[in-house]
């Protein structure tokens, strides 16, 4: 999220897929009759150098031009095979992105066999959809007689932007078709790809244009979701009733009948054994504390010498304190907030100080530091507006006035307009929280915040808290639907929400905990 607050939401959302019939696999197999399925550590040690090829690729600028940042993640399939799901920025400016620029990147179709044959083998193995519905009702993909995944597509002359924000690719009814599982298909059942990576790489690599605000939760929830987890429940059955598992004090135990469960791989478990990045982002992001006054953490051996730790200078050092003193010291720092030092200055762990950038950068990012701590989120937010500030007491003074609180020094710079901060910090959990989360810390809020309007708080976040009201809605045989496409339904029940909310529940009173 905080490569988002720098370079805006994500351009392009990439699903590279590993390949067993990948020459390198297959020539790296020695032992007569073993297949890719039974050396997990040879299929994970080529997809791990094709993957690190092609984030080169991409930061070089090869295959979607000039790069800002990028991240990734690994994943594995049920069947083991790994996949990188990988979000980039470009470097162009895609505010109102164009037809043209969106089909130099991601095509959509199926190339002339005459013109390009590579592509167009590559393109029918791998970035053909299906065949699925009624061909083949069986297909995975088939959920309640449809396709989960919305093929076929519909023919398109030219690429354009849904007004949410989707990209239509262009799918132009021109002829084109390849035979798969012995049926004809046409452009419709095309899967999104880049012409560049697909040729090079040869693998299910889909490429999609996802540059929206509203697709942020969405693809970083997607990314950091972990591994499928299961719970397991363990019981003893003798003569045909249950015997309780621990056995000396005949005394059900729970933690012993329950066990958490994730579930890995061998091409997962490889992986890992290797040492291989799991997870990995460019640029680096720097998190930096937030402390009042003398109220830093600090880590000491439960055998040192407090009266040692106390008076060591060298512990005393953190980010923030460092900061108050290269902002002494030198005056090219003092046009940074804390926020964005990490840009230009190098934080050295070892040395705990503040030295400027040789080469590169970094992204900074402040611990979350929730409302209901008072005057460290006030410190916090200051420290997002500040520039070149000395001590505490200089984050406290505003036009020659020193105040005695963070919280006066944040009104006296206009931050703190009546609900104003409890609206910021609401909107700031909103970017990466989900509704039920949000839902919590709404609650949380009207309990120990001192929030003075409550009901224009909730008429202002309502549709947000009840943004997942779409995944709950059921039809009439009680199955869950998964999308709402008439939006009025939506609006309809939020509607129903809020009178509920404005005749029944409210107002309430803050001292009964009902």
């Amino acid at each position: 999220m905080s490569i988002c607050r720098v370079f805006g939401p994500p351009d392009f959302f990439v699903t590279f897929t590993c390949d067993v019939n990948w020459p390198e696999i297959k020539l790296g197999i020695l032992e007569p009759g073993q297949h890719p399925s039974d050396r997990a550590d040879i299929v994970v040690r080529v997809y791990n150098m094709k993957l690190e090829e092609m984030l080169d690729d991409i930061k070089s600028g090869k295959a979607f031009g000039p790069i800002l940042a990028v991240l990734h993640t690994v994943e594995f399939q049920k069947r083991g095979l790994p996949h990188a799901h990988i979000i980039l920025w470009t470097a162009e400016d895609t505010t109102n992105p164009s037809a043209n620029m969106i089909d130099k990147f991601i095509s959509a179709e199926i190339p002339d066999l005459n013109e390009d044959p590579l592509l167009y083998a590559l393109v029918a193995e791998h970035m053909i959809h299906g065949p699925c519905g009624k061909d083949n009702p069986k297909c995975p993909c088939m959920k309640n007689g449809k396709c989960s995944k919305g093929y076929p597509k519909s023919f398109h002359s030219e690429t354009t932007i849904d007004e949410n924000g989707f990209a239509i690719y262009k799918r132009p009814d021109n002829g084109h078709f390849v035979i798969k599982s012995g049926i004809c298909l046409d452009n419709r059942w095309v899967v999104p790809y880049n012409p560049y990576l697909l040729k090079k790489y040869e693998a299910h690599i889909n490429v999609e244009w996802r540059n929206k605000g509203i697709f942020i939760k969405y693809l970083f929830k997607y990314v950091t979701k972990g591994p499928d987890c299961s719970k397991a429940y363990l019981k003893k059955i003798q003569s045909g009733e249950d015997v309780p598992i621990d056995e000396e004090t005949q005394i059900r135990n729970e933690v012993k009948e329950y066990l958490d469960c994730r579930y890995i791989c061998e091409q997962d478990a490889c992986l890992r054994v290797f040492g291989f990045d799991i997870h990995r982002h460019y640029p680096s992001v720097e998190r930096m504390p937030v402390h009042l006054e003398d109220e830093n953490n600090i880590l000491y051996d439960e055998n040192a010498n407090m009266a040692e730790i106390i008076s060591s200078e060298f512990l005393r050092r953190t980010m923030l304190t460092q900061w108050f003193e290269c902002n002494k010291k030198y005056p090219e720092a003092r046009d940074l907030t804390y926020l964005e030092f990490p840009s230009k200055w190098c934080w050295l762990k070892d040395k705990r100080v503040w030295e400027p950038w040789v080469y590169g950068s970094k992204i900074g990012r402040l611990y979350y530091v929730h409302p209901s701590v008072g005057e460290r989120y006030y410190l916090c937010m200051l420290l997002m507006v500040v520039k070149g500030a000395q001590s505490y007491d200089d984050l406290k003074t505003y036009n020659g006035s020193l105040h005695p609180t963070f919280k006066a020094a944040r009104a006296a710079r206009g931050l703190l307009g009546s609900d104003q901060e409890w609206y910021n910090a609401f909107d700031e959990a909103a970017t990466w929280a989900t509704s039920s989360q949000l839902r919590q810390l709404f609650v949380t809020m009207l309990m120990f915040c001192e929030v003075a309007d409550e009901y224009a708080f909730f008429k202002k976040v309502w549709r947000t808290l009840a943004d997942d009201i779409q995944y709950q809605i059921r039809d009439t045989i009680g199955n869950p639907r998964f999308y709402v496409p008439d939006n009025s339904l939506k609006d309809m029940v939020l509607d129903e929400l809020n009178t509920l909310f404005e005749k029944k529940w409210w107002p309430y009173q803050r001292s009964s905990p009902t």
